[in-house]
């Protein structure tokens, strides 16, 4: 889903997981909610907490900021519809830094490591930990697969699946 002119809200479901209570899978057009988003900055390379891999990147484009804040306003109103519930609020991932927009995004993991396709200039794969910081002109996929809520507060992750040098 790459063209903001042909974003549906409609088209958001939520199936409830067996797992966890407040955990929901998220859909759109009953495939993964995904957006592809072109030159954009990733100004640190990957970063690190307790349990997770991110890659922050950077977005220049008001285009590009736009869309997410608009599917983050449409995940908002569609979980409210869905549950009954007009008091949630969707906490977001963009946030403004001396550094411009930020959205951090999270690397997946599988049973055997970081799962994320990396791709140079000349198409070559390479190594997440070769990412280097202040790349400018780069080529994401990002996608949401989960929101969960807690005390009326919807909270998701974009994850990011592929790089483009």
């Amino acid at each position: 889903m790459t063209d903001t002119q042909m974003f549906d809200p409609a088209k958001i479901i939520l199936n409830k997981t067996k797992e966890k209570n407040d955990f929901y899978k998220i859909l759109y057009n009953n495939k993964r909610l995904s957006l592809e988003l072109e030159d954009i900055i990733i100004p640190f390379g990957i970063d690190y907490d307790k349990y997770s891999t991110y890659v922050p990147i950077e977005l220049d484009q008001e285009e590009a900021i736009e869309f997410i804040k608009n599917i983050e306003l449409a995940i908002e109103n569609r979980t409210r519809e869905i549950l009954n519930n007009d008091e949630l609020k969707v906490k977001s991932q963009v946030r403004f830094s001396k550094y411009g927009w930020i959205v951090k995004t999270k690397i997946p993991k599988s049973k055997f490591g970081l799962s994320i396709d990396c791709y140079d200039k000349d198409n070559r794969r390479f190594s997440i930990y070769d990412l280097n910081e202040n790349l400018d002109g780069c080529d994401v996929l990002l996608y949401i697969s989960y929101i969960w809520i807690k005390d009326n507060d919807i909270f998701y992750k974009w994850n990011i699946k592929k790089i483009k040098l």
